[in-house]
């Protein structure tokens, strides 16, 4: 318009942009390139967004009903099998199933690339005990596992046959695979400091205890659904505040 000296056209141009404004902010308050990274379903967390303020890690909890290793309690066809029938993509690894403390983490990818190499050993069974934790094995029985150095007396943690293929090791040792100090949270930590570690440190789950058990897991797209969830509920909260007015 100033270059033009088109001042005639000011006037529809700021009832033009005014309009504009409107509709944008009734059709929603965010960007265009925010809507379209939820519309895509990206898991996004918004650093200029407030998140929840009073809830907890406990509140966001999808399911408490995880899925576990535990550490010396499994053969090779349980994570063969497990494997098959669950579609995460890691699983924690505990003492036992009842008392549930946390020893590590360990990823699906790991397993799996762990399981086919054990599978070209002819030494080790589908019976095989798989172990997490270096210290628990039977006495006086040998190894096999993944990547691991040659020990004195002939027996193998990783992979490298030095063992008589006529000795059946006992126990697969997976312990140098395990991820032993996974992030974690008290079930009563506030919802804001999730986000922070998520949008952070970049995690994509985090292990929730109560008083030092494993009650969950919480993963970017649970605290996704929930912030959604209560963001849902505001906006029908205010639909009827309005309608009551």
């Amino acid at each position: 318009i100033e270059v033009t000296s088109g001042m005639q056209y000011a006037v529809p141009v700021m009832i033009g942009v005014f309009i504009a404004k409107l509709v944008g902010d009734a059709l929603g308050t965010e960007s265009i390139y925010i809507e379209h990274i939820r519309l895509a379903g990206l898991p996004l967390l918004d650093a200029k967004e407030d998140y929840l303020v009073g809830e907890k890690a406990s509140d966001c909890l999808s399911s408490r009903d995880i899925q576990v290793l535990s550490m010396a309690k499994h053969t090779l066809q349980d994570i063969v099998d497990l494997l098959a029938s669950c579609p995460y993509k890691g699983f924690p690894v505990v003492t036992t199933t009842e008392e549930m403390l946390v020893v590590g983490y360990i990823r699906r990818y790991i397993l799996q690339r762990l399981v086919a190499r054990a599978g070209e050993d002819p030494r080790v069974t589908p019976e095989t005990t798989v172990s997490f934790v270096a210290h628990l094995r039977p006495s006086g029985r040998t190894p096999s596992g993944g990547d691991a150095e040659q020990h004195t007396d002939g027996a193998a943690t990783a992979g490298g046959a030095t063992t008589p293929p006529a000795a059946r090791p006992a126990w697969l040792d997976l312990s140098q695979h395990l991820d032993r100090a996974p992030h974690m949270v008290f079930d009563t930590a506030p919802f804001d400091r999730l986000v922070e570690m998520m949008r952070g440190v970049g995690l994509r789950y985090i292990l929730v205890t109560r008083e030092g058990r494993l009650v969950g897991i919480i993963k970017k797209k649970d605290l996704l659904e929930h912030i959604d969830y209560h963001r849902t509920l505001k906006k029908v909260a205010g639909t009827e505040g309005d309608d009551d007015q």
